[in-house]
């Protein structure tokens, strides 16, 4: 698990370099809820972070990608309440997403 902050506090997502059914996306546990969609997601280490050639001193923060939805459970047919469970489209996506974009208003352009 990755910790991160939000504006409630440290919460707990599974590792965003593994996809989630198939998508490029992940799951975070944040008290997410409706209303949610596209706020950014961060890691942010402070202190010290663990990186290929160990531990790095310092601090850093991520933007890893942005809340998509929010996952509600049914405990009857009309009985809904929310999990608190986000999917978050990964970073990695909208920088493709804005490459792609990007590349064909300059081919327009020209």
């Amino acid at each position: 698990h990755t910790r991160y902050i939000s504006v409630t506090g440290v919460q707990t997502c599974a590792l965003p370099i593994y996809d989630f059914n198939g998508e490029k996306s992940f799951l975070i546990d944040a008290g997410v809820f409706p209303g949610s969609s596209g706020s950014p997601v961060f890691i942010f280490n402070q202190g010290s972070y663990a990186t290929n050639n160990g531990i790095h001193l310092g601090s850093r923060l991520l933007f890893i990608g942005v809340l998509t939805s929010s996952n509600i459970g049914t405990l009857e047919e009309n009985n809904k309440y929310f999990v608190g469970l986000g999917n978050v489209v990964k970073a990695k996506v909208l920088t493709e997403f804005i490459e792609e974009v990007s590349g064909r208003l300059l081919n327009k352009a020209n």
